[in-house]
């Protein structure tokens, strides 16, 4: 416990402890903090998700199987994104300054990204169509080429 006093220079006969100006203070700014980290929304988390399930599987399996599970996991994704974009925060941020050159900029990517699914289940197609064309009918073993 501090003992010490301060006088006041404009009264000499005002005395205040050290404890009582620090408990006064204190009362005053009685503020609290939370440190806890901030929790994503589930949407976020998902999308984070999916891009990491997607990455993780660029080396992997070319068959049709794992082509066929990596295009829908791209369409997984897809909605994910779609989702994002119509939450209500996204939107505000979205209103804001510069909202007209990130709404293009937005626009731009997720055609790009239409376009990319697109040449994906051409190709898919192609590769089902060319597995048809070079497979042996059932019960022969060789492989007739056109």
């Amino acid at each position: 416990m501090v003992s010490s006093t301060l006088t006041s220079s404009q009264d000499s006969n005002s005395h205040f402890s050290l404890k009582e100006l620090s408990e006064n203070k204190m009362a005053n700014l009685h503020v609290r903090s939370n440190s806890l980290p901030s929790k994503s929304h589930p949407i976020v988390t998902d999308v984070e998700d999916q891009l990491c399930r997607l990455r993780s599987s660029e080396g992997t399996s070319t068959s049709a199987t794992s082509v066929i599970a990596k295009l829908a996991s791209l369409r997984d994704l897809h909605e994910g994104i779609n989702d994002l974009i119509q939450m209500p925060s996204t939107q505000q941020a979205l209103y804001h300054e510069n909202s007209e050159k990130w709404t293009n900029k937005l626009l731009e990517e997720s055609l790009g990204f239409v376009d990319l699914c697109g040449f994906a289940r051409d190709v898919l197609s192609l590769t089902k169509d060319l597995f048809k064309t070079f497979s042996p009918p059932s019960g022969e073993t060789e492989v007739k080429l056109p």
